[in-house]
């Protein structure tokens, strides 16, 4: 391949009209995969320009290449890759034929543009925090309950004193929402995924802060040596001093997951009649699933972790009944899948796509692949496997 062909190809590629096989070509060249790309001395300078320019835009548009994994003799996994300037292609090479996605402005889902987070207070009454502006929403004894500019909400003492009863409130963040976060009194940061709750104190008493979570959340914790901070969820409890990390424990999901960010933290699960507890350090997961013992990762993807967070869907190796959870959270859809789970078990995704976008142009992708195909009914997406076979 020439340099003038590339040179053509990259003209393309800027204009958004490479198509699916020219594109892997500049991918091909990026990464040094194509032998045929010989250049003459006069020519390097031309061509290592050439590479910096894809390489930024490769970075600003967020364009993952990701290579064919072989699971099994007769599994692999599918790339997704997304160009999040308004253009898409896959980098795994499959026929489109049949690939028809049933969606029309009726049945449009879009992505949430605002979080619905309320409260539930203790007396019952609940505080919607999209509809009231910043200020004070609630007084509870000397605790305010104070919503901020920027859409925070946090417990503030009004007059230095404290509490002697522990007093509940609890935040539900629901599933077709963005992200909420709130402040706790003792200054700790909480940011809650879509579908789901947290169950917290409005004033901390006693020589512990614990809370109980359902569903997802990343915690940023204020360090107090001599109150330890308790999370409960599902079979597991958490215990830190003062660090970050990110908890999933949707009833859902088949396991709880622990990953650190930061600090130090302890873990404990009652399995089978005992305890068993690990602690860890940052980068490492642990997972705790039925009555197994907790098992612990090092090493993690914390980017395919913390991705809601960031606004992003990561999926890493993964299967379509996993992808399709996450989904139904963030777009507040019902997946029904139409076959036995094994038709659906030969391919497992990876890929990462911005959750800005309609539903339609996520289950696109995944329909281009040629695996499977969607039906979208009101808010209904009937999950079909098609007759294609593993190449």
């Amino acid at each position: 391949m020439q340099l003038e062909e590339i040179r053509i190809l990259l003209e393309k590629y800027k204009s958004n009209l490479c198509s699916e096989e020219e594109l892997q070509q500049l991918l091909r060249w990026y990464e040094g995969l194509d032998s045929g790309f010989n250049f003459s001395e006069n020519e390097l300078a031309s061509a290592e320009e050439m590479l910096a320019d894809f390489r930024d835009r490769l970075a600003r548009a967020r364009v993952i290449p990701i290579k064919k994994k072989i699971l099994s003799k007769v599994a692999v996994a599918a790339s997704v890759a997304v160009i999040l300037l308004g253009s898409v292609f896959i980098y795994h090479s499959v026929s489109k034929e049949g690939a028809e996605i049933a969606v029309t402005a009726n049945n449009e889902v879009s992505a949430p543009d605002k979080t619905q987070a309320r409260i539930t207070l203790a007396d019952g009454s609940i505080i919607y925090l999209d509809s009231v502006n910043s200020g004070q929403l609630a007084e509870q004894g000397s605790i305010r309950l104070v919503k901020l500019a920027d859409g925070q909400v946090r417990y503030e003492n009004n007059d230095g004193s404290h509490l002697t009863d522990v007093v509940y409130n609890t935040i539900t963040n629901p599933r077709g929402s963005k992200s909420a976060v709130i402040q706790l009194s003792d200054g700790s940061l909480v940011w809650l995924n879509a579908g789901s709750s947290l169950r917290y104190p409005i004033s901390f008493v006693g020589e512990e802060r614990r809370v109980h979570l359902q569903g997802e959340g990343y915690f940023e914790i204020a360090k107090d040596a001599g109150k330890p901070f308790l999370v409960e969820a599902k079979e597991t409890t958490t215990k830190v001093l003062g660090t970050h990390f990110n908890l999933n424990a949707y009833e859902d999901e088949n396991d709880t997951r622990l990953t650190l960010l930061e600090g130090s933290v302890k873990i404990s699960a009652s399995k089978s009649g005992r305890e068993d507890s690990r602690v860890i350090k940052p980068g490492q997961q642990v997972r705790v699933s039925g009555d197994k013992d907790l098992q612990l990762f090092n090493d993690v993807d914390l980017e395919e972790v913390m991705a809601w967070y960031n606004n992003e869907f990561v999926f890493e190796n993964e299967d379509i009944h996993v992808i399709m959870r996450q989904l139904a959270r963030w777009y507040d859809i019902e997946p029904v899948f139409t076959r036995e789970d094994n038709a659906y078990a030969i391919t497992n995704y990876t890929g990462r796509i911005t959750k800005t976008v309609e539903i339609s142009k996520v289950l696109e992708l995944f329909e281009n692949l040629g695996y499977i195909k969607f039906d979208i009914r009101d808010k209904k997406v009937a999950v079909v496997p098609t007759d294609k076979k593993i190449e």
